[in-house]
């Protein structure tokens, strides 16, 4: 699942959560008005999704790939495993 930045008009960003088209978790909190009538937001999403929401009309930006948050993950496991049995 790679972490991307999306712009695009209010109303297209609004309703990517809805979209029948795209799978993506929406990070409300990152929305960010960009002044020229775009809006900005992150959003979780595996790669394969992008060509998708640029159909809808995001541009994309890829601020985590899938490869190196898949490899976050397996560290973080990896860490997870090794803590002693909380008892």
């Amino acid at each position: 699942m790679a972490i991307l930045e999306l712009t695009a008009p209010a109303g297209v960003l609004l309703g990517l959560p809805q979209a029948r088209t795209v799978r993506v978790s929406v990070v409300r909190s990152t929305a960010t008005d960009r002044g020229d009538g775009s809006w900005s937001v992150t959003v979780h999403a595996t790669e394969d999704q992008i060509p998708a929401l640029r159909a809808l009309g995001c541009t994309v930006r890829i601020i985590v790939d899938d490869a190196t948050q898949l490899a976050r993950w397996h560290v973080l496991d990896g860490q997870i495993e090794r803590q002693p049995p909380v008892g």
